[in-house]
């Protein structure tokens, strides 16, 4: 960016695409104008021009370089990478930070804090702006994050085989069963099962995911400070869990026969308004 360049986009003033700062500023705020950019379609932060565009210049050009591509790298989340330029114009230096549009979306500050432009100001963004930008990034969700401990061979084939036959009525090919291992993120580019991957089709999930399982517990009275009279860890896969919940609730749940008509109606404690598909439903 040139001298003649840089003055028209100073003339400008202020734009989604363009800051100015007079002075370089302290770390959170530098991390927060770059966080902004880099949260929108990218642009320039110029250093040593004033808000009405006057040029101030900046002294220590090494110092401040330093600084910016410091608080870039440690201060924003993912790191940034930026391109810093000096221009020279009536004899002072101004430092041009351009901010590419960002490809991991959405950035924050070291601080926990999320930004993006709105005109020419860099306000806080809300959790549903958040949200968007990470629906429009594709970013990785954490049940697509990868077990890199584990591999292909702790997924169970045979129950991911036989539920794209039940539920989505799909009988795949033998040496297609990888493709859709992916394309469901049951599995990463590499082979990595994700987390979804493992907790839906692994052997043994607990073996890697050691936290998911549930404890029931079945203690008579409402004093929760008496033992249980009985306690067990349900585990395995997520649809094989939940059954064995349901199962253990109906085992100690009281239920109530009231007679309405000719016929009593059974009545438990609380309903089951939750029914979970059994192996050969097809209404999935």
């Amino acid at each position: 960016m040139d001298s003649i360049e840089i003055s028209g986009r100073i003339k400008k003033g202020e734009n989604i695409y363009t800051e100015f700062k007079e002075n370089l500023p302290d770390n959170e705020t530098l991390a927060r104008s770059i966080v902004c950019f880099a949260n929108a379609d990218g642009g320039q932060l110029i250093i040593g021009v004033d808000s009405s565009g006057n040029i101030k210049g900046i002294q220590s050009l090494d110092e401040a370089m330093r600084i910016v591509d410091d608080v870039a790298f440690d201060r924003c989340e993912p790191a940034i990478s930026i391109l810093q330029e000096t221009v020279r114009i009536d004899d002072k230096f101004a430092l041009v930070i351009s901010v590419p549009k960002g490809e991991q979306r959405p950035y924050r500050t070291r601080s926990g804090f999320y930004y993006i432009r709105s005109g020419s100001r860099c306000r806080q963004a809300s959790w549903d702006e958040v949200r968007r930008l990470y629906q429009i990034s594709e970013s990785v969700f954490y049940d697509e994050s990868p077990i890199n401990r584990a591999s292909i061979a702790n997924l169970d084939l045979y129950y991911f085989v036989d539920f794209l036959e039940k539920y989505l009525d799909i009988s795949p090919e033998e040496g297609l069963i990888e493709v859709y291992l992916r394309n469901l993120r049951i599995i990463t580019d590499d082979k990595s099962p994700t987390f979804a991957g493992l907790l839906f089709f692994g052997r043994n999930p607990q073996q890697f995911i050691y936290h998911s399982k549930i404890i029931a517990a079945y203690i008579p009275g409402t004093d929760i400070a008496i033992p249980p009279y009985d306690k067990k860890d349900l585990e395995g896969r997520i649809p094989d869990i939940l059954d064995n919940a349901i199962r253990y609730l109906k085992l100690y749940l009281r239920e109530e026969h009231i007679i309405k008509g000719i016929e009593s109606e059974l009545y438990p404690e609380f309903p089951f308004v939750l029914t979970l598909p059994r192996k050969n439903d097809r209404s999935l």
